[in-house]
């Protein structure tokens, strides 16, 4: 009687224990690591003013600056959750007068340079912060661990599941034959 009681005990430890290094670890861990390569994109955009390539006064600069540092700033508040409740409601939004696309402000704002070497490194920074955007907020969402958790234990059990399958159908193959060869015979 006392193995179940240990084995659930043993579980529902494990998973405490797991569900604590996440949230008091890992989770901070990445956040960090997400906000440090925020860091090295700002860097990369501060450079350019130092080599005098863009002014401070640019509407370009001041509209990627402001959205790297918001991004860096409201990063711990970027869940798999809150992204998607984010791209739902902006979807009503969308639909009201009064809605004016930032991004596309600041695309708009980054298209107006004329300097094409500018205009492709800021490019290429938007582009930076939107590939780090979406990989910190699947590696640091809990339901996106779980659910990864849960694909690697189903492909792990598959070809257990798979060798069921080929066991199912033989025996169905079998008792077909088996039908068809005495089909003549009367039951008893």
């Amino acid at each position: 009687m006392t193995f179940p009681v240990f084995y659930i005990s043993s579980i529902a430890f494990s998973g405490i224990g797991i569900f604590a290094l996440w949230q008091l670890g890992l989770k901070r861990l990445m956040l960090d690591n997400f906000r440090d390569s925020l860091f090295i994109t700002r860097d990369r955009l501060y450079a350019l003013v130092r080599e005098g390539r863009i002014t401070c006064n640019d509407p370009a600069y001041r509209a990627l600056e402001l959205f790297i540092n918001r991004t860096i700033r409201y990063a711990h508040r970027f869940t798999f959750l809150s992204f998607a409740f984010s791209v739902w409601h902006l979807e009503t939004v969308k639909e009201t007068a009064s809605y004016s696309s930032q991004s596309r402000a600041m695309l708009e704002a980054v298209d107006a340079i004329k300097d094409e070497s500018v205009k492709s490194e800021l490019n290429a920074l938007i582009g930076e912060v939107l590939i780090l955007l979406p990989n910190y907020i699947a590696r640091s969402s809990v339901m996106f661990m779980f659910g990864s958790l849960i694909y690697v234990a189903f492909r792990s059990v598959s070809p257990l599941i798979a060798q069921s399958k080929e066991k199912a159908v033989h025996t169905f193959e079998v008792e077909a034959y088996r039908d068809a060869r005495f089909e003549g015979y009367a039951s008893a």
